[in-house]
């Protein structure tokens, strides 16, 4: 493991003491999960998830690398056998649990990736492990979330969504039902930010087969990146909004726009 160290010093008293609160936020928030030492999401946390702790690794590298593979290696070691990664890893009493709701808004595969560095590029075994985690990741979306085969990924609940339940975004639609007015889930919905995650796992695997020298796959898996980054273009973006938006089970766009 490469040594690092960071340090940020200024006369300014109040942009130091912001630096010094945030360092400690990020190093208080290092817990035992099991035998691993992970990153959670605040120093009161008991759980560490997908859209955000990968994420924030990445910045804890530089003051705890071993703490920051950790908790890639934690969504590897609790990933279904169907593919499916755990959105939330919970510790509770010593009790760990993993959730498997949330299904968009991950910031995952890139971010893995970039701690790989950090390993002198000696560590063959976390980049095989996150290559085998990744396809069978990325075949079990294809199988399991587009079942109308249109080449478009879908979600099939507001739980599956990064903003969860409760938002309007995902109001009921209105339909004429013999005369009587009848609201419906929208749901399932073609997905943008499933799409947008699916094109960052298809450049990763192609990076990593590159980096183990393996050209044809590479080329390969970056083509297929290419293909859901077309049918992305071609299904949801409104190009007089410069904008992707989501689509509800009839095909129609659902006009509104979040984080996402």
């Amino acid at each position: 493991m490469i040594k690092t160290a960071t340090s940020f010093i200024t006369d300014n008293k109040y942009l130091q003491a912001i630096y010094d609160s945030a360092e400690r936020v990020l190093l208080s928030s290092v817990k035992a999960f099991g035998d691993r030492r992970v990153l959670t999401t605040s120093p009161d946390a008991e759980i560490i998830t997908l859209n955000s702790e990968v994420l924030g690794a990445a910045t804890l590298a530089a003051y705890d690398t071993e703490a920051a593979m950790n908790t890639v290696k934690a969504f590897l070691a609790t990933q279904r056998e169907d593919g499916r990664f755990a959105d939330g890893i919970r510790c509770h009493d010593g009790a760990i649990s993993a959730e498997y709701d949330a299904l968009t808004g991950f910031c995952f595969a890139e971010e893995a990736l970039g701690l790989y560095y950090l390993t002198r590029k000696k560590d063959d075994e976390y980049l095989d492990a996150l290559l085998s985690a990744l396809e069978r990741f990325d075949t079990y979306l294809w199988e399991h979330h587009d079942l109308n085969f249109n080449n478009c990924l879908e979600v099939f609940s507001e739980t599956e969504t990064e903003e969860g339940v409760g938002t309007g975004r995902f109001t009921p639609i209105k339909v004429d039902h013999y005369g009587e007015v009848r609201e419906v889930s929208p749901f399932p919905i073609e997905s943008g930010d499933l799409m947008a995650s699916n094109v960052a796992i298809r450049h990763t695997i192609a990076r990593i087969y590159a980096l183990r020298g393996d050209s044809e796959n590479a080329k390969l898996w970056n083509l297929k990146a290419i293909d859901v980054q077309a049918y992305l273009k071609q299904s949801l973006w409104v190009g007089g909004t410069g904008a992707c938006f989501d689509r509800d089970y009839r095909g129609s766009i659902m006009d509104v726009l979040s984080i996402n």
